[in-house]
């Protein structure tokens, strides 16, 4: 028996029955371990991605413009990132666990168009952002939803809950969206106090990710669109010398 496509397939039941996710519904303990279930054996199934990704972010209290990125990973980590939309057209990324003494090969997006190599998680890399590249893609997005499962569940009295926030339509996507309601205690240690996941019914992988903290002000917006599952991505696709590139 496929293991995986039973367990998607009780997810779409949980998704179609308005019986059982109903719209502003609590959602059961059966129902959200049937989604993340499905979230994380999806992923397994997966050797590499390209999609584009939206990101908008707030920085020092301020929200900063939504950046428009195509991007291909490769497992375990192959990381490569074209901004195709303003304010950072024509920045590239480069990142390789175990290559080029685990720095970021960056292209700048303006005059003199540098191309340099910096740390992760040093000052420039860093500028305007929450997180390092490390952290990016769908598997570190599915890692931090599992995460504040499994703290929910072995912490019951954080009385962690998530909700049915419906159906919607998002990069010409039919989604279900859920809502996870978290301690508002930075100390409890969950990512969020808020997080509004909106899950793909035909990849079954989350488009979208809405982050708000103790103050319920929107500090996160993740978008997944376009995602083309095991595209063939091959060790060229992420060398600095492909010719697509502009390193």
């Amino acid at each position: 028996m496929n293991i995986v496509r039973v367990t998607a397939g009780l997810l779409m039941l949980v998704f179609a029955s308005s019986g059982l996710a109903q719209k502003d519904q609590l959602l059961s303990e059966e129902q959200i371990l049937q989604i993340i279930t499905s979230l994380q054996e999806r992923y397994t199934e997966i050797n590499g991605y390209t999609c584009t990704f939206y990101k908008q972010e707030r920085i020092d209290g301020e929200m900063n413009p939504r950046e428009t990125i195509f991007m291909k990973f490769r497992k375990p980590f192959q990381l490569y990132m074209k901004w195709i939309e303003d304010p950072y057209q024509g920045r590239e990324l480069l990142y390789k666990k175990g290559w080029n003494e685990e720095k970021v090969r960056v292209r700048q997006h303006s005059f003199p168009y540098l191309t340099v190599n910096v740390s992760p998680t040093g000052g420039l890399a860093m500028k305007g952002n929450r997180h390092p590249v490390t952290e990016a893609g769908l598997g570190n997005t599915i890692d931090i939803i599992v995460s504040d499962y499994q703290r929910g569940q072995s912490r019951p009295a954080d009385t962690v809950r998530y909700f049915d926030r419906g159906t919607d339509t998002l990069y010409d996507e039919k989604v279900r969206c859920i809502e996870a309601v978290m301690p508002k205690d930075p100390e409890s240690g969950y990512y969020s106090h808020r997080a509004l996941i909106c899950i793909s019914k035909k990849t079954n992988l989350p488009v979208q990710v809405k982050i708000w903290d103790a103050t319920n002000t929107l500090v996160e917006n993740y978008g997944y669109a376009n995602i083309q599952m095991n595209p063939g991505l091959t060790n060229e696709d992420f060398f600095p010398e492909n010719p697509e590139n502009k390193f």
